[in-house]
C-alpha cells in the first residue's frame, strides 16, 4: 500500500490505530505516516464523554474515509462503532 495521500480513497475502510484524543475529535493513523480525524460531531453524544476509556492511545479502530483533501493533507474519518 502506498503512503501517498492521493491513494487514500473516500469510502475505503481501514483498520487504524488511535494516536491522539483531543477536544474536537480523535486522530487515527490509517497508514504509516498518515493520520485522519474523526470529528467529535461524528461521535454519538453518549460516547463523547468517555472517549479516553473507549479508545486508549494505541488501540485498533475500524474507520472509513469520508473526505480526503490532497491540497491540505486533511483526511476525514468516521468510525461505525462510535456512531451507534
Amino acid at each position: 500500500m502506498s503512503n501517498s495521500i492521493a491513494d487514500i480513497a473516500v469510502g475505503t475502510e481501514y483498520n487504524g490505530i488511535v494516536r491522539n484524543i483531543v477536544h474536537f475529535g480523535v486522530f487515527v493513523q490509517i497508514v504509516p505516516g498518515k493520520d485522519g480525524l474523526i470529528h467529535i460531531s461524528a461521535i454519538t453524544r453518549d460516547k463523547q464523554n468517555n472517549l479516553a476509556d473507549l479508545l486508549p492511545i494505541g488501540s485498533d479502530l475500524k474507520v472509513v474515509v469520508t473526505s480526503n483533501d490532497v491540497k491540505t493533507g486533511r483526511i476525514g474519518l468516521v468510525a461505525p462503532s462510535l456512531e451507534q
